[in-house]
């Protein structure tokens, strides 16, 4: 049983893109209400090489920092925003371990279908710029054989 003020664990999975789009929300909070310290930088989003080691460490470095600085910041720790991020936490007391594995597991699913999706999409982008390289020469080729004729009456 947990006494009253023990920590507790909580796992989080959500994408490199929210915690961003969080940290742009708090970012603007801090500054705007002239709050104490430095707001802490951000690794910025890569398009190309998000699953290199390096780039992983990166991110993990400025989450870290991040999550910390607004841990200790009253103001920025009771924001709705951040209030409403922490809402999608899932509580591990129970067995950490064992819910952490679990999660590793579903993360790995979801990075999979995110990669499937990412390469179904980049398939369709392909398919659409021939498709309209295909429609584009078979409208160049109707304009001029359409000129040619007008031109030879």
């Amino acid at each position: 049983m947990k006494k009253k003020n023990e920590p507790r664990l909580f796992g989080l999975i959500t994408r490199y893109k929210e915690l961003s789009a969080l940290y742009s929300t708090l970012a603007s909070i801090h500054r705007s209400l002239y709050l104490k310290g430095k707001f802490p930088s951000f690794a910025e989003p890569k398009y190309f090489g998000a699953t290199d080691p390096q780039t992983i460490a990166e991110r993990r470095n400025s989450i870290e920092e991040f999550l910390q600085f607004v841990l200790n910041n009253e103001v920025l720790c009771k924001s709705v925003k951040f209030q409403q991020f922490l809402e999608t936490s899932i509580v591990v007391d129970k067995d950490p371990l064992k819910e952490l594995k679990m999660m590793r597991r579903r993360l790995i699913q979801l990075t999979k279908r995110v990669s499937e999706l990412e390469t179904q999409n980049e398939q369709k982008n392909i398919e659409r710029k021939v498709l309209l390289g295909i429609v584009s020469a078979s409208t160049l080729l109707s304009v001029v054989l359409f000129v040619r004729t007008w031109l030879n009456r």
